[in-house]
């Protein structure tokens, strides 16, 4: 394919800019205008004067619609019109730009030509390689040398000796070939023309050539995968829950065969048939089997006396004696069997095994390594078990048995309390001086009140059930209540979804007040603190005092447990302390769920993946506690979610409502309850609440 005429890239650049160019009109305004030919001609002869461009060019001859530069124009611009990549288009413009092209010394630009531009196809050869047109290219003229010294040197090869030795005078010369490479270019010749030209330089492969080079292609991706494997592993290990001993069972059981089970193929032998055998296999056996075995066997040395054939006449030798029965592992001097090697599975075609984790050990040896690097933080034990015996001057025997201490140690430890930790360096120190003496007890904890009473509702509303959805709620209770670790969210969500359940009975009985209200409740005081307003403050007031009321109507009795459980510290708490404590403070600012949850990821962690050594156990929980926490995932968080998703299928909440029936049936409580929302009726009607004839509704604020 031939060159287009205009083979400058600065040329080629130019004409582009020409074609259409941002110019400035008489008001100032800037606009895009098509430059007639002359303007066009005249801007590219001052632009590149040193092209020499004979005036005829520019010329519009009679019988012609355009000049030579005009149909030249053309073929270029139909080339950028191509498509081909954006980042390089403007690259390639911004290499051969206008402002490029006048910084050049006048020496450079000489060097440039308008066709057959030898300093661009040496200089910008990646460029030039890179726009969609023919471009021209300079000829080699080394191929024809390299031919013309191989010749010679051939020709007087063959002249000293008529009887050339081809394989010997090629090997001379690409040992010089090499040893010019290496000190000229620093790199071997066969490198260099391997790595340009690939399989052409070697002839064709044959069906070996490249199953074998099939093999290696697979065999570095299994290595390059066990490597990352082996990287993420120890992480994984940790994040997971695993303990060693089950990660080496998954490990054994995906990269190994199964104990006893031999895949399908060729069983490799020692021993040839029995048609083939000429040794005295007789007095070997007789031998054999006369042998003491408190004496170890040298099978080498026996196959040496009776003469049997090969290298490895022990091996044959000891097989022959196993296919007849022999126990050759106390002729090893072993006292049981050999447990078999588990072989390892093996990807498609049945030659290259599959990928492999990496050892307990070297699982080991990674943690090792980041603990040293700083990766992962586990202290030192500040308080040793016998130091503290040794400072309360218990007198314990190291030899001595958990069972032989229990007794004794119960009984010197009676009485022991651990010294608060802010008073450890000094236990008279006051209050006043660690600065606690406003230190106040939350009187509701709004994680565990909440979950205490939502716990005695359900175990106490199967009881008040109506046959025909008791089932279906029970279901729903036993989700939380079969659950080896019941949190909150679960609770609160199982909440929600017996109130949709309920919901579908009667919409107006007392239990699905008592669920909406505690839903509502619940979302309360789960919410943040730019919800927290004036009006979710007495909605909150309202709807603790509403469920209060409607669990005295309801259960006042309770069936499933005594009063004094069901109305006990929870209960109390969210009724009488829960409103008070949101009027100061936003609830979710106290709530400690997300840091307790350590306390129940460590006892699981030490359960779990823990070897019982004193030792071992604190610096195995704070290892996978602190990988655990690199983990960016907020469970709390998705499990928050989860409970606002159900919540969004429930309908829409209304008013909180309390009817005159209510307030004359509980007026003493009623009286009270108006003492403490006192400062919110002030406002008047209309703001916070709205008296009706029969009731008065508290205005819904959305909370998620």
């Amino acid at each position: 394919m031939s060159s287009i005429f205009v083979d400058c890239g600065f040329a080629r650049a130019a004409i582009k800019e020409l074609s259409a160019i941002m110019v400035t009109d008489a008001t100032g305004k800037v606009k895009q205008e098509r430059l007639n030919t002359v303007t066009r001609s005249t801007r590219f002869q001052q632009i590149f004067p040193v092209f020499g461009i004979n005036s005829e060019y520019f010329t519009v001859k009679p019988g012609q619609t355009m000049s030579h530069f005009d149909k030249h124009c053309k073929v270029v611009l139909d080339c950028f019109k191509r498509r081909w990549n954006p980042n390089i288009v403007h690259q390639y413009r911004t290499t051969f730009s206008t402002d490029k092209w006048v910084a050049l010394s006048t020496k450079t630009q000489k060097k440039h030509s308008l066709t057959q531009c030898r300093e661009c196809a040496h200089s910008y050869a990646s460029y030039q390689k890179a726009f969609p047109g023919a471009t021209w290219c300079k000829k080699r003229k080394l191929p024809a040398l390299a031919k013309h010294m191989c010749d010679e040197y051939l020709t007087q090869a063959m002249g000293e000796n008529e009887h050339m030795d081809v394989v010997e005078a090629s090997r001379d010369l690409a040992e010089g070939i090499e040893k010019s490479y290496k000190e000229k270019v620093g790199r071997p010749f066969l490198d260099i023309v391997t790595s340009t030209y690939g399989k052409r330089c070697t002839g064709k492969q044959n069906a070996a050539e490249k199953k074998k080079e099939q093999r290696q292609l697979i065999k570095k991706c299994v290595n390059h995968m066990q490597q990352l494997s082996q990287a993420n592993v120890a992480q994984m290990v940790l994040q997971e829950g695993l303990s060693l001993r089950s990660y080496n069972r998954m490990r054994l059981l995906q990269s190994f065969e199964a104990p006893g089970k031999r895949s399908s193929g060729k069983v490799k032998t020692h021993s040839p048939s029995l048609s083939s055998i000429t040794w005295d296999t007789s007095g070997a056996m007789m031998e054999i089997e006369n042998w003491d075995t408190t004496t170890k066997l040298n099978w080498s040395a026996l196959a040496r006396k009776y003469n049997v054939p090969g290298r490895n006449g022990g091996q044959v030798l000891k097989e022959y004696a196993q296919r007849h029965g022999v126990n050759t592992y106390q002729l090893d001097g072993l006292e049981q069997q050999k447990r078999d090697r588990r072989r390892k599975l093996k990807m498609p075609g049945g030659e290259i095994s599959v990928p492999c984790a990496g050892t307990v050990e070297e699982v080991k040896e990674v943690w090792k390594r980041q603990i040293n690097e700083g990766v992962f933080t586990v202290g030192e034990e500040c308080a040793p078990r016998e130091v503290e015996l040794t400072l309360r001057e218990i007198d314990v025997p190291s030899t001595a048995l958990k069972k032989e201490l229990e007794a004794n140690l119960q009984g010197l430890l009676r009485g022991f309390v651990r010294v608060p930790t802010l008073l450890m360096n000094n236990p008279c120190q006051s209050l006043q001086s660690l600065h606690l003496e406003r230190y106040t007890i939350l009187e509701c904890e709004p994680m565990h009140d909440l979950k205490g009473h939502i716990h005695n509702l359900l175990t106490e509303v199967t009881a008040y059930l109506d046959p025909s959805i008791k089932p279906q709620c029970e279901a729903i209770i036993a989700q939380v209540m079969t659950k080896e670790t019941k949190r909150a969210c679960d609770y609160r969500h199982t909440a929600v979804l017996l109130l949709m359940n309920l919901l579908k009975y009667d919409g107006q009985s007392p239990l699905c007040l008592i669920f909406r209200t505690i839903v509502e409740i619940s979302e309360i005081m789960y919410s943040s603190e730019d919800k927290r307003t004036t009006r979710s403050i007495l909605r909150f007031y309202n709807l603790t005092w509403l469920h209060a009321m409607t669990c005295t109507e309801v259960m006042y009795t309770p069936r499933n447990m005594t009063p004094e459980k069901f109305f006990g510290t929870y209960f109390h708490a969210l009724s009488s302390h829960a409103a008070q404590q949101y009027e100061v403070v936003c609830l979710k600012s106290v709530n400690t769920e997300n840091e307790e949850r350590i306390l129940g990821m460590a006892s699981k962690i030490a359960t779990t993946t823990s070897n019982r050594k004193p030792e071992n156990v604190l610096p195995n929980i704070l290892l996978r506690l602190q990988a655990g926490a690199q983990r960016d995932r907020n469970t709390l968080e998705e499990q928050n979610n989860s409970i606002r998703a159900a919540a969004k299928q429930l309908p829409p909440a209304t008013n909180t409502t309390v009817t005159k029936v209510m307030m004359r049936k509980y007026a003493f409580s009623w009286q009270a309850h108006l003492n403490r929302i006192a400062p919110y009726l002030e406002a008047g009607q209309g703001v916070c609440f709205q008296a009706r004839r029969s009731s008065i509704e508290t205005f819904q604020e959305h909370i998620s």
